[in-house]
């Protein structure tokens, strides 16, 4: 007689079959990211006995992900091979991240199922369960935290490994330690209480003496690694930290991006995001306070996006903030688990049945999708399928469309000397030791770094181009400091002696101190100068209308992100008009001298160009004209400049004609200054 199936056999046979499902997914869509290369070269120079360094020349931390890069260095150490090594290890990391979340999270099989649907509906979570880059082991590390914080009682041992795991998570990603921050904070309180009815001062005064110690000693890797870092790189935070939230961009403009991000998200995986705010709004439910702190962290890391603009990776950056999310819909009591895990289930499903084409001609397209959506955000798997995937290998590259071919041959090759590139990963591992590489983004450059960003045309978050200063490739390639402008040669002395210079150089630890602290700041502020432009040269420039009276493209001055500055011989009117780009914000600053003496905002108008007729014509501007009126404050108190700054819209920013209004005469005014 037949026996029946028990809930245990079901439950072991779902995990097999999805566990076979996704190793498949895993086989057909593995691939390597460009930007794993530029650890791996990292990896190599160490290996050859170079140090921990990209530029041999230079010691700057070009990964954000130290245990990552450690890992990664075992396995290389191992097979000295950088494609299949790395492919396969984060298959295996990412399979067991997926067996732990199933087998030891998920409670019943109808869990297991909506677990499983809503991760294979994730582009984003398939195409990073490679890569080379750490969203796997950030996955993994998430996993056993809360593996950890869910298991009952905390412990003293307990919360020695939730501090332990915590400081992994920041090795592994530091800005990861924002999902996992407040279930911390809580398994804190909850070890500080393990006896009944103990006193809250009880309870504070032992997580002030036992529970930081605790938590201290399990955030000991972290804190090394930070010693380490500030000792041989000079600095705290990676060189990437510098490049990519240092672009002095106006913050409206990232957040914008941001929150473009989290909508990309959402439209490409529309089931990821409704499991998301399902987490979310669970603590609101009755009998579901206890994941609240797993709550706040998703809230936390969502802000963190909003905040830094998101990636350019499409959902890169919200796979660790899903994986809690499933984890915390694990946690649900039984009624409100029940439907939500139903809602969520037939969402996935439907999804799967009217979205399969789609995703079946991602997994074997041959043809990449190279495109950026409005917010600069792309497909990079399909991006670099052709090049970096393990089917392109497989196959022998057989589909290579000519930009392909031309990158690969380019990519391919031993190098020397000193150039400026864009696209370093792949590039800098095959370029060899002797080549000294320096990328337009800054993210492997350490003066580049810390330096503003220069907008360009179609900008991206992460890929913030700088402008190499003059003399700047001199420097590099006489290892001298030819650096013309004087205030940021200067700067450039300093920032050698951490990053050339050898590591007990006397005074060193005296400018870590500096740089660290921001004493620095105010000089790179200085560079690159303000853009001036004489009051005749401005009012050469195009107005908002062509010479027929219709509007359209027209040649106009380009800003960076100083502005341009007008010296004003007098004051002859008590309004300007003043022609700029028609999507942009602008602030026009009335000067005397260094001083802002008054401002003034000049909104977007709702005209947006066309995108294509802004891509025939990148260099032409669409420009509105406005009317300025000159604040009283400056009007009685004297201006001797202009300065025009963009605040927010989208690059290129750029003014045209400013004159006086002809219609506003400069009024009589008490103590106003008549001339400068």
């Amino acid at each position: 007689m037949m026996q029946t199936m028990t809930q245990r056999d079901r439950r072991n046979i779902a995990i097999v079959i999805l566990l076979g499902l996704y190793s498949f997914l895993i086989f057909a869509t593995a691939w390597m990211s460009d930007d794993a290369y530029i650890t791996l070269r990292t990896i190599d120079n160490f290996m050859n006995g170079y140090g921990l360094r990209w530029n041999v020349a230079d010691r700057v931390q070009t990964f954000t992900h130290p245990l990552w890069m450690m890992i990664e260095a075992v396995v290389y150490a191992v097979t000295r091979e950088p494609f299949y090594s790395m492919m396969a290890l984060s298959a295996v990391i990412s399979l067991a991240v997926f067996f732990l979340l199933l087998r030891t999270l998920c409670r019943d099989t109808a869990q297991i199922i909506t677990v499983a649907l809503v991760l294979f509906s994730t582009p984003s979570f398939i195409d990073f369960s490679t890569s080379g880059l750490e969203n796997p082991l950030t996955h993994l590390l998430i996993i056993l935290f809360c593996l950890v914080v869910l298991a009952g009682r905390i412990s003293t041992r307990r919360l020695f490994l939730a501090a332990l795991c915590s400081s992994l998570l920041m090795l592994t990603r530091p800005d990861s330690i924002l999902l996992v921050a407040p279930a911390l904070a809580m398994a804190l309180w909850r070890w500080s209480g393990r006896e009944a009815q103990t006193p809250v001062r009880h309870r504070l005064g032992a997580i002030l003496t036992r529970g930081v110690t605790i938590c201290f000693v399990g955030f000991m890797p972290f804190v090394l690694w930070s010693v380490f870092s500030l000792w041989y790189y000079g600095f705290l935070f990676p060189n990437t930290a510098y490049a990519k939230l240092n672009s002095g961009f106006p913050r409206e403009v990232i957040f914008a991006r941001g929150l473009g991000y989290l909508a990309d998200f959402f439209l490409n995986s529309p089931i990821a995001a409704v499991a998301v705010v399902a987490a979310i709004i669970a603590p609101f439910w009755r009998r579901n306070r206890h994941v609240a702190p797993f709550v706040a962290g998703i809230a936390l890391s969502l802000l963190y996006v909003i905040t830094i603009g998101g990636d350019f990776m499409s959902g890169r950056f919200l796979t660790p903030t899903l994986i809690l999310a499933m984890v915390t819909l694990t946690q649900l009591k039984t009624v409100y688990s029940q439907s939500v895990h139903k809602i969520v289930r037939i969402a996935a499903v439907a999804f799967f049945i009217f979205d399969a084409p789609t995703r079946m001609d991602v997994l074997w397209q041959t043809e990449p999708r190279s495109g950026f959506n409005n917010w600069g955000i792309a497909d990079e798997r399909s991006f670099y399928k052709n090049i970096f995937s393990l089917q392109a290998h497989r196959t022998g590259f057989q589909n290579l469309t000519k930009w392909e071919l031309t990158v690969r041959e380019k990519t391919d090759q031993k190098r020397t000397g000193v150039s400026l590139e864009s696209g370093v990963g792949y590039l800098g591992f095959n370029a060899g030791p002797d080549a000294t590489l320096v990328d337009v983004w800054g993210i492997i450059d350490p003066l580049l770094s810390r330096l503003h960003a220069t907008p360009d045309h179609y900008w991206r978050v992460g890929h913030f181009q700088r402008n190499l200063p003059e003399g700047y490739m001199l420097s590099l390639e006489q290892d001298r400091n030819r650096i013309h402008n004087r205030d940021l040669a200067m700067f450039y002395d300093r920032l050698r002696l951490l990053t050339r210079d050898p590591l007990n150089t006397p005074g060193r630890w005296k400018e870590i101190w500096r740089f660290n602290t921001g004493q620095y700041d105010a000089i790179k502020q200085l560079y690159p100068p303000v853009l001036q432009a004489t009051a005749q040269e401005m009012a050469a420039l195009a107005d908002a209308f062509s010479d027929d009276g219709t509007t359209g493209p027209q040649i106009a001055r380009a800003l960076d992100l100083n502005g341009i500055e007008i010296p004003l011989p007098h004051q002859m009117t008590s309004a300007y008009i003043i022609n700029v780009e028609t999507n942009d914000n602008y602030r026009v600053e009335f000067r005397n001298g260094n001083e802002v003496v008054s401002s003034v905002r000049v909104r977007a108008t709702d005209v947006i160009p066309p995108w294509e007729e802004r891509r025939k014509a990148p260099s032409k501007a669409w420009l509105h004209s406005v009317a300025v009126a000159v604040p009283r404050k400056a009007l009685s108190r004297g201006y001797t400049a202009m300065r025009i700054v963009p605040e927010m819209g989208f690059t290129p920013w750029r003014v045209g004609r400013v004159i006086p209004d002809p219609a506003s005469p400069l009024p009589e005014f008490r103590g106003a200054a008549s001339g400068i």
